[in-house]
């Protein structure tokens, strides 16, 4: 297992926290960065040295959050962006890494790294769909989460990421006709 950074940060949870899962039998490591840039890097480096990444803008939550599941089903990491700005630390790890497969998804990302391969679709609800037809072309199960709020996608994204699936972002009242494509296209296979 690669090793752990050794960042103490009690600001985002506080130390008794820790307290408490360590009384109830759990072993805590902590993973900070000085933002959440340097803490996308210091995740990535847990997961060891990454083949593929993901770049996503980490001022809005939708392309991360199409990203991850997408991340798991190729052992790959999501970095962020400071919207359409590659920051240092990121730049940096990704320099470091050993020709790895950079997908940018959604406009912000590739405008930060434009060498990247870009999934860019017109909105956030393309771009999921077009990160789902790219890395999960014969789907058995799909997650479909509102693209106006982030807590659904997130605890959608963690689950569709173990079951091997995407996740598509809607609008609340309404299929978004790029959902309904991908879905459609795909029925026969979706259980």
């Amino acid at each position: 297992a690669p090793e752990l950074p050794a960042i103490k940060d009690t600001i985002a949870i506080a130390q008794q926290i820790d307290s408490q899962l360590n009384q109830a039998g759990f072993d805590v490591v902590r993973v900070a960065g000085a933002d959440r840039f340097a803490t996308s890097v210091d995740i990535a480096k847990c997961e060891g040295s990454p083949s593929t990444v993901f770049l996503a803008r980490g001022d809005n939550f939708a392309d991360a959050l199409s990203a991850g599941p997408a991340a798991a089903s190729t052992d790959g990491t999501v970095l962020l962006t400071a919207g359409s700005t590659l920051p240092p630390t990121v730049s940096a790890y990704l320099s470091g890494l050993s020709s790895p497969t950079v997908y940018a998804v959604g406009q912000a990302a590739h405008n930060a790294d434009p060498s990247a391969q870009a999934i860019v679709g017109g909105d956030r609800f393309a771009t999921a769909a077009l990160v789902a037809a790219e890395f999960f072309p014969i789907p058995t199960v799909v997650g479909v989460a509102t693209g106006w709020n982030f807590p659904d996608a997130l605890a959608g994204g963690a689950f569709m990421g173990l079951e091997g699936g995407p996740v598509l972002m809607t609008g609340p009242l309404t299929l978004q006709s790029a959902d309904g494509l991908y879905i459609g296209e795909h029925g026969s296979t979706l259980q």
